[in-house]
């Protein structure tokens, strides 16, 4: 019902990151390297990324719905069970 898009950018060389999806830790469904320019779609599931020590990673976050009205879900975030005991890491993004 729900898609969603990392667009990679603003990560010039030798930056770069990971970016993982997954709906089960024992079989990633993505395990692949990002970098400037790269989009990785997620049908579902989590999708954590992580950059390389001394640089940034950037991406636009995007997502897309098949039903605008129903199905659009902003700032709903299904966090990782055992991840799930600290910050998401939207917090810094919401009004205070």
């Amino acid at each position: 019902m729900l898609e969603e898009m990392y667009g990679y950018f603003d990560m010039p060389d030798p930056s770069f990151g990971i970016q993982l999806v997954y709906n089960r830790t024992d079989y990633p469904e993505v395990v692949t390297v990002v970098g400037d320019g790269d989009a990785v779609l997620m049908p579902s599931g989590y999708h954590p990324n992580v950059s390389v020590p001394g640089h940034r990673i950037c991406f636009l976050w995007a997502m897309a719905a098949h039903r605008e009205g129903e199905d659009r879900q902003f700032g709903v975030v299904n966090v990782q069970r055992g991840f799930d005991q600290g910050p998401s890491g939207l917090e810094a993004g919401r009004k205070k």
